[in-house]
């Protein structure tokens, strides 16, 4: 294979909920998607100089040339990597599901520590719930950076419990979009940095991906994460999904408010994904 991954940084995804490819993605296409990307964040900022991604792509050809996109959900290297962790049978670059997240242009900001999907929002029974979040055929989230980016926080190992610590609840809930009733107020850029900053390093256990341009950051998004902006550090990152055929005929019909069922497929697990159960 022309992309090699190390057993230990496979079984840790399994363990943490969050891997790097390091520098997959060409310089060619880099720069390509680079090209695009920027056109992206001219048009969001038009109408929302703070706007922070634009999605899917597909909805905006014509504005964006979108065989660099194609040329990146194609690449070797990509799924060479991707069958190493997952399967041959997972996939990313769907357009019509992809986005681009974007760095704001005048104010920092942070969104909530989240989870993407959590028992009451999944309309899942507990069993099937725990299913999912075990089952690694399952969200499956991606960040690729074509700039330097260092937003995301992830709570390494937080995608295999349900339970949530106390701490983690406390600093979810001290968020500066629910709370902090003057951070609205906070016209001070650098004021406003440093409390996005202190609400996102409140999380317990939480760590920083720092990626370079070209890395490929795949997590579980029903871990805890959460993301911190600011418009001196310039951001163009593909934010998308992995899916295979069942889940991503299973999440399309759950985010349009659906309940479908889950069966987690328990004889695809590779070795690598045997995980302790959920608390």
């Amino acid at each position: 294979m022309a992309y090699k991954l190390s057993e230990e940084q496979i079984t840790g995804y399994y363990r943490d909920g969050y891997i790097v490819f390091r520098q997959v993605v060409p310089v060619s296409l880099v720069r390509d998607l680079r090209r695009e990307a920027d056109k992206a964040a001219d048009f969001a900022h038009k109408t929302d100089v703070n706007a922070q991604r634009l999605q899917p792509v597909d909805k905006h050809e014509g504005l964006l040339d979108l065989k660099p996109f194609r040329e990146y959900a194609q690449l070797p290297e990509l799924r060479e990597a991707l069958d190493q962790v997952l399967s041959p049978r997972h996939y990313t670059g769907n357009l019509n599901a992809m986005g681009i997240l974007l760095s704001p242009t005048t104010m920092p900001w942070c969104t909530a520590w989240h989870r993407d999907m959590t028992l009451a929002t999944s309309r899942l029974p507990v069993e099937e719930f725990v299913d999912i979040m075990l089952d690694w055929n399952s969200a499956n989230q991606v960040n690729c950076p074509l700039y330097d980016d260092d937003c995301t926080w992830f709570v390494p190992g937080s995608n295999l419990r349900m339970r949530d610590m106390p701490g983690e609840v406390f600093a979810a809930n001290n968020s500066p979009d629910k709370n902090w009733q003057p951070f609205g107020k906070v016209t001070d850029p650098v004021e406003r940095e440093r409390l996005c900053l202190n609400y996102t390093m409140g999380m317990p256990g939480a760590v920083q991906l720092r990626l370079n341009a070209g890395d490929f950051a795949m997590y579980r998004p029903i871990g805890w994460h959460t993301g911190n902006y600011t418009p001196y550090k310039k951001r163009a990152t593909l934010h998308d999904a992995v899916f295979t055929p069942e889940y991503e005929a299973w999440w399309r019909q759950w985010i349009k408010g659906g309940s479908p069922r889950w069966t987690r497929k328990a004889d695809l697990q590779p070795a690598a994904a045997a995980a302790p159960a959920v608390a």
